[in-house]
């Protein structure tokens, strides 16, 4: 059984028949920020004003790793509250946009429902303050599909010359640093890929993108 909802797992902890297993997330939690709207100053005020780690636990527990930022203990916020736009039918997306609003208090605006299509939409035009999504990242090398100029998977439209530079020269550390000096996105966290399976099976993991691409690796117990 693959596990969407981290709170789900209490219903299995402690039954014998069945064991729970954890993989790395592929997809983080993700706060986007409208270029159009936010100045670069503003974008950075945003992501070191947002307590990560208190979200991450807030809406998944301990079963999201939080991204290390830098805080800022006085950063320089828009006068305005800032709307927080998601789209339905994801609830820890909808989770993390009401922790957002609420950690940034009078700076936070109202949640605002969206269809997915519609949050493509706002998300190719940047006319938004704040979108949650969620951007690929991980195996690391996987920025160069998301935050490449020319990439046809970089759907927020964000161009950097030095991102580029370092993506292409396969420097990765390096191309995450300057996003974080010019981020289109706060990173908040990245979800564990959960599933709960048959005590008998020996040997079972969760595949690196396919839940089930170990499937016939797996061994049952006599």
């Amino acid at each position: 059984m693959i596990v969407t909802d981290p709170k789900q797992l209490e219903f299995f902890q402690g039954i014998s028949r069945l064991r729970i297993i954890r993989a790395h997330g592929a997809n983080a939690i993700a706060v986007a920020m409208g270029l159009n709207r936010l100045s670069r100053a503003t974008r950075s005020a945003i992501a070191a004003a947002l307590p990560v780690d208190s979200i991450s636990r807030l809406v998944f527990g301990n079963e999201c790793p939080a991204f290390s930022v830098g805080r800022d203990k006085n950063p320089v916020l828009p006068a305005r509250a800032l709307e927080i736009t998601v789209f339905r039918q994801d609830l820890a997306l909808e989770r993390t946009a009401l922790a957002v609003a609420r950690a940034l208090g009078r700076h936070g605006g109202d949640v605002r429902l969206v269809s997915v299509a519609d949050a493509f939409r706002l998300a190719k035009s940047q006319d938004f303050d704040l979108l949650l999504l969620r951007p690929l990242v991980w195996p690391a090398s996987s920025a160069a599909l998301v935050w490449a100029s020319d990439s046809p998977y970089n759907q927020i439209g964000y161009s950097n010359p030095k991102v580029d530079a370092a993506l292409r020269g396969g420097d990765w550390a390096r191309a995450l640093q300057e996003l974080r000096e010019d981020p289109p996105v706060a990173f908040i966290c990245t979800p564990e890929r959960l599933a709960v399976v048959d005590s008998r099976v020996k040997n079972p993991q969760v595949g690196p993108y396919g839940y089930l691409e170990t499937l016939p690796d797996w061994e049952i117990s006599e």
